[in-house]
């Protein structure tokens, strides 16, 4: 039987490896993470079945916690950036 809760907690991990791994290699075609990323999902979900749960909960919160800053923190960031500056002209 399949484990969705586990299989949306690989797939939040692989996104949020990936989105980590863009930031030092920028140039890396979308394609190459395209095809990185079931590969991604299926060796964590190997590598999930294997660990203990508290080590899939420090990934998933790894993940969390990335995505989080990554679309929410910098967005706010940008936001606040944009309203404070003065208006162009």
């Amino acid at each position: 039987m399949i484990d969705f809760v586990l299989a949306l907690c690989i797939a939040l991990v692989a996104i949020a490896l990936i989105e980590w791994l863009k930031k030092p290699f920028p140039k890396v075609s979308t394609w190459v993470w395209w095809g990185i990323a079931p590969l991604l999902c299926i060796g964590l979900g190997f590598v999930a079945t294997l660990l203990a749960l508290g080590a899939m909960l420090g990934l998933t919160g790894f993940a969390i916690a990335t995505l989080f800053y990554d679309l929410v923190l910098q967005w706010a960031k940008r936001k606040i950036e944009g309203t404070s500056s003065p208006p162009a002209g």
